[in-house]
């Protein structure tokens, strides 16, 4: 009766978390995070061409990577959006509600996982600091695809251990281990390095031993069909996921051996010391290996500092919140309790998640841009919930009523004033701290056009502005069927999309005509010559009150 009872209240709780955790990512989605990113307009109208033609914005049918501005993305992201962008008119929700939905099943699927590789009180626990999680909140509130990525990582890492454990149906949770692996490689690069190490620690934990080096051979031995099948499977996941979605480019964009500062930085060594040393001993010292190892070290370690998780958080640039880190400062303790907790009860998840803690940043150490990196490091979440769930499992099975009463008001105080600290900053001082990291502008000039287009037969666009085509989609000034009817245009030096005209240069205003209007940024007119027959129709202004683009005509 007693368990009938738990049960439930298990279960009750578990929903009002999910519900909880739904409301918290939906409120204020509009204006919250400030600005339609260039990376969500992509992906928003990708969905629409999907959802209207069954191909992409350059004529790809059913495509599963898409062409971008920057690098290639992962089209089925966009296919998670067809059922929003078709319902709900507002294009900024519609395209953000898809990385809400999914970042509530990611908190469902840690749950899951927790309860199968643990018990349901951690379960609990992990999922409720999920839901206050500022790290998981900023992500799951941004069209953006570690998300789920992420989903598909755990997903996938369930159904690995119920293959392990299980009697029957063996075969279906290889397959689906093998699907969601696949899926989460797709989705986002890191994964292609993070989930394979995981895959090889749990494999390693669960057919290891923790008695003799001996019993842990003979283990492996007699399931070594189960670990070679899984090994093929995550191979093959991962080569697939390569081969479907084209990353060099990217990849080779952000490596740290593109960074051109460590090296500029060992040659103003080696110039520095000049010939007090000898050239054989100055080439041993003063190299490319350990300065590149040093970098990618230090870059490695800011992953687990203090002004990374607890006060500051990290890059991109557009999801910092104003003294705000990733993890509230009460949640210090309460992992530092579970780490001890886990080691002296020699827990035998403790390898496994140690291993996501320290893995986990691999990847993102590996590059040099908007780094450290909330978004390539994102895995290291599921470690550090863990624990911090673990700490509080612990103070819950305190036996005497009195102090464990007061630890958990003490504790639960605490994350109130925190979480509401952390609303205040992202909701209200977000919009006026760096707020030009957004591409804010570009959703009011698509705005402001929208309402005057009709006034002119042509609009000039220059100063490289492309992702404002995106955007012109968004509000109907340009059709899908024109984009798809000029594919890839945007790469173009200049290009033409129905009456809107595209230049990359810099101020390059062509010839003027009346009955244009001409888009350009703030400096144009007041530093050219040529410019001065135009007029200001309006200024584009960021939050904070800088004028960064004009709309511009012939003087009438």
């Amino acid at each position: 009766m007693k368990d009938q009872v738990k049960n439930k209240i298990f279960i009750v709780t578990a929903f009002f978390v999910l519900v909880g955790a739904f409301l918290i990512r939906f409120i204020n989605l509009e204006q919250t995070p400030l600005g339609f990113h260039a990376d969500e307009a992509s992906f928003y109208i990708n969905a629409i061409s999907l959802a209207q033609t069954g191909m992409d914005e350059d004529g790809n049918r059913f495509p599963l990577a898409l062409a971008s501005i920057i690098d290639p993305k992962p089209a089925l992201y966009s296919y998670f959006q067809i059922p929003f962008v078709v319902l709900i008119e507002n294009p900024v929700v519609a395209a953000r509600l898809a990385s809400v939905f999914l970042g509530i099943f990611s908190i469902l699927a840690v749950y899951i996982f927790m309860k199968e590789i643990s018990n349901k009180s951690v379960a609990i626990f992990s999922s409720i600091l999920l839901t206050l999680s500022p790290w998981h909140i900023i992500v799951s509130r941004a069209t953006h695809e570690v998300i789920t990525s992420f989903l598909f990582l755990v997903i996938s890492l369930l159904f690995l251990i119920k293959f392990l454990k299980s009697k029957k149906h063996f075969i279906l949770f290889l397959s689906l281990f093998t699907v969601n692996s696949f899926l989460s490689m797709y989705l986002y690069h890191s994964a292609k390095v993070v989930l394979p190490l995981l895959v090889f620690v749990l494999l390693l934990t669960h057919f290891g031993s923790v008695e003799t080096l001996h019993n842990g051979f003979k283990n492996i031995q007699k399931n070594l069909k189960q670990i070679i099948a899984v090994v093929i499977l995550t191979i093959f996941a991962g080569v697939t996921s390569l081969l479907i979605q084209e990353s060099s480019s990217r990849i080779s964009a952000v490596s740290f051996l593109s960074d051109p500062t460590t090296q500029q930085q060992l040659l103003e060594q080696i110039y520095g010391i000049g010939s007090q040393l000898p050239t054989q001993v100055t080439r041993v010292i003063y190299n490319k290996p350990t300065a590149y190892l040093s970098s990618v070290v230090t870059e490695y370690l800011n992953y687990f500092s203090p002004q990374f998780l607890f006060l500051k958080g990290g890059f991109p640039t557009r999801y910092i919140v104003a003294d705000s880190g990733l993890l509230y400062l009460i949640e210090l303790p309460l992992i530092l309790l579970g780490i001890f907790v886990a080691i002296r009860s020699k827990d035998k998840n403790f390898i496994f998640f140690m291993s996501v803690l320290f893995l986990s940043p691999i990847p993102a150490s590996l590059t040099t841009q908007e780094t450290p990196s909330i978004i390539r490091s994102f895995p290291m979440i599921l470690a550090l919930v863990y624990f911090s769930a673990l700490g509080l499992e612990k103070l819950w099975n305190i036996k005497n009523t009195v102090i464990k009463l007061g630890l958990f008001t003490l504790i639960a105080g605490i994350f109130v004033w925190q979480v509401t600290y952390f609303s205040v900053q992202y909701h209200i001082q977000s919009a006026h701290i760096k707020p030009w990291y957004r591409n804010s502008p570009y959703t009011q000039i698509a705005q402001e056009v929208a309402q005057i287009s009709n006034n002119y037969t042509t609009v000039v666009v220059t100063n490289d502005l492309r992702p404002l085509y995106a955007y012109f989609v968004m509000y109907d000034l340009i059709s899908i069927e024109q984009l798809q009817a000029n594919p890839y245009a945007r790469n173009s030096q200049e290009y033409h999309l129905g009456k809107f005209n595209f230049n990359r240069g810099v101020c390059e205003l062509g010839v003027i005509k009346p009955g244009t209007l001409y888009i350009a940024e703030v400096g144009c007119r007041k530093n050219n010559e040529g410019w001065n027959t135009l007029e200001l129709v309006t200024a584009i202004s960021y939050n904070d009150g800088l004028e960064v683009y004009e709309l511009l005509q012939v003087t009438q």
